[in-house]
């Protein structure tokens, strides 16, 4: 909850024009998430490891934000401002399936995975306008990790990861 008290002065037909703006805002969110992931090893060779996993992902957030402008006669604010309210839900659903391969022994440490990632968004706009969105993602999403032990205490790590970020709504 908050508010907002401004004044504006502007000219408008060469004449000065003293606006007072008195409003109160309010936002209710509510956002939820949701994940789970399962994996499954199988050795391969002396060092190697075979991974599979899959992981499932959910989003849901909704957001109510109504803006009210104080009407001087009733003394309060009942002004609806639909330009500054907004009535919002959205969801992002997230199905990742990876490949992957381990190689270890006690001088360095190898993996290597790739994933098929399939992602879809939906949104609901009602306010200040009906507005509906649904999209859906396809990704490929490599990733290597590579680390060298010179020693106990001195080692080289090489990264390479891509990843994917929920658009917003």
């Amino acid at each position: 909850l908050y508010f907002l008290d401004a004044s504006n002065s502007y000219f408008q037909d060469n004449t000065l024009v003293n606006e007072l703006i008195d409003q109160k805002s309010n936002t209710l969110s509510d956002n939820a998430s949701y994940q789970g992931n399962l994996s499954y090893t199988e050795p391969l060779g002396k060092n190697g490891l075979l991974q599979l996993s899959y992981n499932l992902s959910l989003s849901d957030n909704a957001s109510d934000r109504m803006t009210n402008s104080f009407d001087i006669i009733s003394q309060s604010y009942i002004i609806a401002e639909d330009d500054l309210s907004g009535l919002i839900s959205n969801g992002y659903l997230t199905n990742r399936g990876s490949l992957g391969y381990r190689l270890r022994n006690e001088k360095y440490n190898f993996n290597a995975d790739l994933s098929y990632q399939d992602a879809s968004l939906t949104a609901n706009q009602s306010t200040p306008y009906v507005y509906k969105v649904e999209r859906s993602f396809k990704s490929i999403l490599p990733r290597l990790h590579f680390t060298y032990n010179f020693s106990k205490t001195k080692n080289l790590r090489l990264v390479y990861r891509t990843y994917t970020n929920a658009p917003s709504a």
